[in-house]
């Protein structure tokens, strides 16, 4: 059990920021080690954790693998949520 306030938590876990990308699921794993550390691999979306979106994006179009931007945004509960568990709050969404 986490305990703290939500924003610490989200910070600690996940990052200030997600990147969320869809690649060929066989190169899914390639382009979430390029991109970052902590990251989560559903099929083919690709969803990346750190501080800094666009420095997830420099280091995926640095790795030669090639992707389709979905997201970049603010990490939240449900990101959090999402690493902890490795479920998704919705049916069906990636994680």
């Amino acid at each position: 059990v986490r305990q703290g306030a939500p924003a610490q938590l989200v910070r600690e876990e996940v990052g200030a920021e997600v990147l969320e990308m869809r690649t060929d699921a066989s190169r899914a794993a390639a382009l979430a080690a390029a991109a970052s550390d902590r990251h989560l691999i559903g099929g083919d979306v690709v969803m990346a954790f750190g501080d800094s979106a666009h420095d997830m994006r420099v280091r995926a179009d640095g790795s030669g693998v090639a992707y389709e931007m979905v997201a970049e945004r603010r990490a939240t509960l449900e990101d959090l949520f999402i690493v902890l568990t490795g479920h998704s709050l919705r049916e069906g969404a990636p994680g």
